[in-house]
């Protein structure tokens, strides 16, 4: 999918990312939105970031897990990061990265 950028984000203790989708505005990759949504990745629940430099981000939750604050317990990540990267593969997003922010990172 040309001009989509994809990246797996976390913050410490890292065991439940969210899926950062990032594309030129105005060029929202929609089938795929809409398909994540359809195995349980969902958009977050508060209003997206505003463009920035002509490129909005789209931040996807995952399953809620049984884990503290809805927290993915580890077996929950065994089952839902294979699940979710094989989907990503069959649409052509072969490698990943997962940004593990550090709390410097985060203020």
């Amino acid at each position: 999918m040309s001009g989509v950028t994809l990246a797996f984000e976390s913050k410490a203790p890292h065991t439940t990312p969210w899926l950062s989708v990032e594309f030129p505005v105005g060029e929202e990759p929609v089938s795929l939105l809409t398909d994540l949504s359809n195995i349980g990745w969902y958009e977050r629940e508060y209003p997206r970031t505003p463009p920035l430099d002509g490129w909005q981000e789209v931040c996807l939750q995952g399953p809620r897990g049984s884990g503290l604050f809805k927290a993915w317990t580890e077996e929950e990540a065994r089952q839902h990061m294979p699940a979710v990267r094989r989907f990503l593969r069959r649409e052509g997003f072969d490698r990943i990265p997962w940004n593990r922010l550090e709390l410097a990172e985060l203020i």
